[in-house]
């Protein structure tokens, strides 16, 4: 007996310490809407194994993953249910949206092309009028043709253009001859094509971008995490070398300039 409660004890007091270590950490919710490769869905996506990468190099902060959709993530951060967004750039509606937030050093490159059908004698010239085409584009975004205004109403009005919830969608309406271009990222697109290699020579792919991405993050204004904590803890990930072994996992070693 006296055994079997030295044991019990022991364990007691292991599971204490470690339910006290879980409730000591200052939880930080990062905040991501659907932007592939970034963001698929609520379950996957770049940055939703980023945060694991995070959570495992340090025991200080617990990062957790809050869903959301474009519109909605600037409102996230006003009423403080939303505390970090990675991979994201001020021109995308938080310079306008009175939102409080520091930017962290540049983590990624990378930027957003224009995709058409490929025909015979349809060169780069093509994409030298893009306002004069039907565009598909994903509601929510800020596109550079459109100034980075993404308010529904008034690209409508501007543009003769489709806005859909879905990348995979942009481009079957383009394959359809139902829009004459769709604007996607260049991540994006590689590994839709990755996936689908027999589409590859059924699309023209701009050479010009529609915008660069200098992404990085964004962090809340008197959150529980600011920015130095933040780089604090890349730097770390950096120096081990595990932040360009993640994202060569992931084919963006190339975009990865932090």
């Amino acid at each position: 007996m006296p055994r079997i409660r030295l044991v019990s004890v022991s364990f007691l007091l292991t599971f204490c310490l470690l339910t006290h270590a879980a409730q000591a950490q200052t939880e930080v919710r990062v905040i991501g809407y659907t932007f592939p490769p970034f963001v698929f869905n609520a379950k996957q996506g770049v940055s939703q194994d980023f945060i694991k990468l995070l959570n495992a190099a340090q025991s200080e902060f617990r990062f957790t993953f809050v869903f959301t959709s474009p519109n909605r993530r600037y409102r996230l951060f006003e009423h403080q249910q939303g505390d970090l967004i990675f991979f994201e750039m001020p021109e995308w509606g938080w310079q306008e949206s009175g939102t409080g937030y520091e930017m962290t050093r540049q983590i990624l490159s990378g930027g957003e092309v224009y995709v058409a059908k490929a025909r015979a004698g349809r060169s780069q010239s093509f994409f030298d009028d893009i306002l004069s085409k039907r565009i598909a584009a994903y509601a929510g975004y800020h596109y550079g043709f459109a100034q980075f205004n993404a308010d529904p109403t008034w690209l409508r009005q501007k543009f003769r253009i489709t806005l859909t919830n879905d990348h995979d969608t942009n481009i079957r309406v383009l394959l359809a001859n139902r829009v004459d271009v769709s604007v996607v990222s260049k991540s994006y697109l590689s590994r839709y094509l990755r996936a689908k290699p027999h589409l590859q020579g059924k699309l023209l792919i701009s050479e010009k971008k529609d915008q660069v991405y200098r992404l990085a993050g964004l962090v809340r204004k008197a959150g529980p995490i600011s920015v130095r904590q933040v780089e604090n803890i890349l730097d770390k990930i950096k120096e081990s070398g595990e932040l360009e072994d993640f994202f060569a996992k992931i084919g963006l070693k190339n975009d990865l300039v932090y």
